[in-house]
């Protein structure tokens, strides 16, 4: 398995270990043009499988209530701005902005940003 082509989101860190998004091409339709893909994860440190984990959580989520329906918007706030006025959705927080990953339909007006779930940027980005 190989790491996705072209995609911007295929790995996460959590603490100091990594888990990755994998994929590999299972059959080729020539006559339709469609393939059919199958989907991994990798993990790597002591907190791997707490990483693979929350990749294959997020996978399985989009693949059972999102596929086809849910495409994500991102909104970037200057840092500071309150939870409250952010949109629901995953915060990350970064030296001067925070950005908010949500999808219509999953992430809705119940909660703050926040409390979905935050990450931090790299110490050095900060």
């Amino acid at each position: 398995m190989r790491l996705p082509k072209r995609s911007g989101a295929e790995a996460i860190i959590v603490n100091r270990s990594l888990g990755c998004l994998m994929v590999e091409k299972r059959e080729h339709d020539e006559a339709t043009g469609t393939s059919v893909w199958e989907f991994g994860v990798q993990a790597f440190g002591e907190d791997g499988k707490a990483a693979a984990d929350t990749i294959a959580t997020a996978v399985h989520t989009w693949n059972r209530e999102l596929r086809g329906r849910a495409t994500p918007q991102l909104t970037v706030r200057p840092a500071g701005t309150p939870d409250s006025r952010l949109p629901a959705g995953n915060v990350v927080e970064k030296g001067d902005c925070r950005m908010v990953v949500s999808r219509p339909g999953r992430d809705s007006t119940a909660g703050s940003a926040v409390e979905r779930g935050t990450a931090r940027g790299r110490p050095d980005e900060e």
